[in-house]
């Protein structure tokens, strides 16, 4: 995604991201992706997986002691606990949501794990309101596909089975919601990815690879011009 934003007009180095470049066919653009993440990324991604997992099971055996010790009828410690239990969830939760922003940046610019974990806390201090509202779109999105899928499926194929239709709705509607659920959180990395471009763009290139309209929308219409000039200036000047 993050190729294919900043190299989709450039017929040299889009290696093959667009469906009119040259050399393009059905799933390139992801065997490229998949290529480079094994070449490049995978250490990244093992680390991050790494810190997740830590952080998972840090809070599922504190769930299994918290669980050992809710016997007693002490109302102190267990007011300790809960409070415990909820500092765990929200840490494993931040860790979640730095890991994604991470692994995003390291697509998006080639860094390492941690280096792209401090550009994500820099990037979250710079864009705050326009992070938090990505994350609520990409959630409410989510979330409306998740529950209209299957239920749409469900209902509609009252239509083929007739005869133990509500065993069949369950099935439908419980395989329909897995599929959606890895769709939906493909869609949310895509959407995210995209984000971090858009920002990239205008902080870094004055919104020199968006496009006209998203240029309009977001106000970059006079600084993507004067980039672009400035840019073919220094060409000539060559």
């Amino acid at each position: 995604v993050s190729h294919w934003y900043f190299y989709r007009n450039d017929p040299e180095r889009n290696a093959g991201t667009g469906i009119n470049s040259e050399g393009w066919f059905f799933g390139r653009p992801v065997l490229i992706a998949t290529g480079r993440i094994f070449r490049y990324h995978l250490g990244s991604l093992v680390y991050g997986a790494c810190i997740m997992a830590v952080a998972t099971l840090l809070r599922c055996l504190f769930e299994y002691i918290a669980k050992q010790a809710e016997d007693g009828g002490n109302p102190v410690a267990r007011a300790i606990l809960w409070s415990t239990r909820c500092c765990l969830w929200c840490a494993e939760k931040c860790v979640q949501f730095i890991t994604e922003y991470a692994h995003v940046y390291t697509a998006v610019t080639g860094k390492s794990f941690c280096s792209a974990a401090r550009a994500s806390f820099v990037f979250f201090a710079k864009y705050p309101v326009q992070t938090a509202m990505d994350k609520m779109v990409s959630a409410a999105l989510g979330y409306l596909l998740c529950v209209t899928v299957p239920v749409g499926l469900a209902v509609s194929s009252f239509l083929v089975v007739r005869r133990d239709w509500p065993a069949c709705a369950v099935f439908i509607a419980s395989l329909a919601y897995v599929v959606t659920r890895l769709a939906a959180g493909i869609y949310d990395v895509c959407v995210t990815t995209l984000f971090v471009c858009l920002m990239r763009d205008c902080e870094h290139y004055g919104g020199r690879y968006m496009s006209k309209n998203l240029a309009r929308v977001c106000g970059m219409a006079r600084s993507r011009e004067s980039c672009r000039d400035s840019i073919e200036l220094q060409e000539r000047s060559e």
